[in-house]
């Protein structure tokens, strides 16, 4: 098998022999993608305690192809012809926005909130038609098919961080909490149209349509405490635990 690639073009071609016959199958196929690419970023200091970074992307990305093949299967006594066209289309855009805020009121103290959205919408579209004739038919079979879909992509996160360094050495207090949400839509709707000449294949008419939706949403919430602060607390809960009521008694345990 032999392929040229020149200026977006694919053509390929090859032959295959087996018993009874031997058949051939050329192609050419066209493909085109133009991107678009945006962005914008934002860098401040507000003195040595507050820091907010902001950045924004925009992508968006275009794409065509196309494609022709041809089989030919020579039988005995029958020369078999197959011919497919094809086309499509492509189309997305994309929006990422990120937010970065680092406060730090005094050396022991830092809160670090870090939010981000983003946001994507795609559409495709294809049509394709493919023809069967030999040479004691004219016309085998037609058939037409089509398809689209649209769909769209939310995300959205976001992280807080609290770290305080307390006066004893190797003593701090950290808290963190993270939120994701995700939802995913989508629908598509797809056509087959066969329309049969002989009375060996069966004409029919296909159509689908189908929804998707999908929703994922995480929380998350830690918090390491110091050392001393969790021996009391523990000291704390067993002492509460040692007595209990009964009656207008109590028992120890």
């Amino acid at each position: 098998m032999i392929f040229i690639n020149r200026a977006g073009f694919n053509r390929g071609g090859s032959e295959t022999f087996y018993r009874g016959g031997l058949s051939f199958f050329g192609r050419l196929k066209y493909r085109h993608t133009k991107s678009s690419i945006g962005r914008y970023k934002y860098y401040t200091d507000y003195g040595k305690k507050l820091k907010i970074n902001l950045s924004y992307y925009y992508t968006r990305t275009h794409t065509d192809n196309s494609s022709l093949n041809n089989r030919q299967q020579f039988l005995t006594d029958t020369n078999l012809v197959t011919n497919t066209t094809s086309s499509g289309i492509q189309t997305s855009n994309a929006h990422n926005v990120s937010v970065l805020v680092r406060w730090q009121p005094n050396d022991a103290t830092q809160l670090t909130y870090h939010p981000a959205l983003s946001y994507s919408d795609r559409q495709s579209g294809s049509n394709s038609t493919v023809n069967s004739y030999s040479n004691y038919i004219p016309q085998i079979a037609l058939t037409n098919n089509s398809s689209s879909s649209t769909g769209n992509t939310l995300q959205f996160q976001h992280t807080f961080d609290y770290n305080h360094q307390f006066k004893n050495k190797g003593e701090s207090i950290n808290v963190s909490h993270n939120l994701s949400i995700n939802p995913d839509d989508g629908m598509g709707y797809t056509i087959n149209d066969l329309h049969s000449y002989t009375t060996a294949l069966s004409s029919f008419l296909l159509n689908r349509n189908n929804n998707m939706v999908n929703r994922n949403t995480s929380v998350n919430l830690g918090a390491n405490l110091p050392a001393s602060v969790r021996q009391k607390n523990h000291s704390q809960h067993r002492h509460r635990q040692r007595l209990q009521p009964s009656g207008k008694q109590y028992h120890y345990l």
